[in-house]
């Protein structure tokens, strides 16, 4: 695998072109039966996994004009779920997106992860990994993958947003994580009030609720590992600029 951007450093892209290749993932072929233990595993301890269509890299890079480029092979639900939990960042490199919603008074609202999710408990940016309703013409809609998991997740339209220009990337220890801000007209609280009312009326809700960071508040102990860097760029950011 070839991935020639620095860990821990926050980097802007221009735009993001991610394609897929044919065959199966050399780390899906490589542990078929580690795989197939740990999904055992994680179906016993929750039942509501659901062994779908995931993606995960072999080849990435940003060249000077701000393009990020790569290549996925769409693989197992459960070959990423063993991926997040052995990773091997020799043979690959799981990225996904966050939609940063930015209130009016200047807050970041994330989501607390329901318990009957992978992650449950979990606080973080709404998201989720790209799967097969992101790829348009071999490649991953990034813009559409976040605009479907705020909605899906929170309620929340990030068409009625103003977005930054572009995106900005985050490499971690054994991930990739791609951010766009989006400004909304609201303050916290009241987005806050639209993710609990989305929740209340949604049949199978895949979050517990609504968690404001930012504004002075203290950081909550549910916060995602990944989320501690992110968090610390964002509040020391200033505004952003407009699409």
């Amino acid at each position: 695998m070839t991935i020639t951007i620095p860990r821990g450093k926050m980097l802007k892209v221009r735009d993001v072109r991610l394609e897929r290749v044919s065959g199966p993932h050399p780390f899906e072929q490589a542990n078929e039966r580690a795989i197939a233990e740990t999904w055992a595993r994680e179906k016993s301890a929750n039942p509501s996994l659901f062994n779908g269509v995931a993606t995960l890299l072999v080849s990435m890079a940003l060249d000077d004009q701000g393009l990020l480029h790569g290549c996925f092979h769409t693989i197992r639900y459960s070959t990423l779920l063993h991926w997040i939990r052995y990773p091997d960042s020799a043979v690959g490199e799981h990225v996904f997106a966050h939609a940063v919603p930015v209130s009016a008074d200047g807050c970041f609202i994330a989501i607390r992860m329901a318990g009957h999710t992978a992650n449950a408990g979990k606080c973080y940016f709404a998201a989720g990994s790209f799967d097969t309703d992101d790829i348009r013409d071999n490649r991953i809609d990034v813009d559409g993958n976040m605009r479907r998991e705020v909605r899906e997740e929170a309620g929340l339209d990030l068409m009625e947003a103003r977005a930054e220009s572009g995106y900005h990337l985050w490499r971690g220890e054994s991930y990739t994580v791609l951010l766009r801000r989006y400004r909304f007209t609201q303050d916290a609280d009241a987005m806050a009030q639209r993710i609990r009312a989305h929740v209340r009326v949604d049949p199978q809700p895949e979050i517990e609720g609504p968690v404001i960071l930012g504004g002075g508040r203290e950081r909550p102990g549910c916060l995602a590992s990944h989320m501690t860097p992110i968090l610390d760029w964002l509040t020391a950011e200033a505004a952003f600029p407009a699409a």
